[in-house]
């Protein structure tokens, strides 16, 4: 596999933590990356697989979170085109990406998803978390 290939998952993955987050098992496959990942300063671990294109691109994105308060997490993030999001984010949309993780810190996962979605290249995302009884899906 490309170095270049390698560096675009992993850039993708230093991203999933924020600050203190830590990627563990990492593996390279064809058109695919595994892996987990852990934040003992956020408190949470999980698995990730990612699919890239032929250029070594991310294309979708699968995210488990277990959080130490009993919590879990899913994100499935498709139809990314790799490309276009980031030049989208560099030249126009950045204080709207920086909004959007703002929310995602504080929990706000519905509006998360809505700006991020609004970003060009973003694709479709969905979540759901569960724990305590509770479940509840977001688009």
């Amino acid at each position: 596999m490309k170095e270049s290939v390698r560096q675009v998952a992993l850039d993708f993955l230093t991203g999933l933590g924020i600050a203190g987050a830590v990627t563990e098992d990492v593996k390279f496959k064809k058109r695919k990356v595994t892996g987990s990942f852990s934040n003992d300063l956020l408190g949470y671990e999980g698995d990730f697989i990612l699919k890239l294109n032929k250029k070594g691109r991310i294309k979708s994105a699968s995210l488990d979170y277990e959080y130490d308060n009993g919590l879990y997490a899913e994100i499935d993030w498709k139809k990314i085109k790799e490309k276009r999001f980031n030049k989208a984010v560099l030249r126009e949309y950045l204080d709207e990406y920086q909004e959007a993780m703002a929310l995602s810190v504080q929990g706000n996962i519905q509006g998360y998803i809505d700006i991020m979605e609004s970003i060009p290249g973003t694709g479709d995302i969905s979540a759901s978390v569960y724990g305590f009884g509770q479940y509840i899906k977001f688009d």
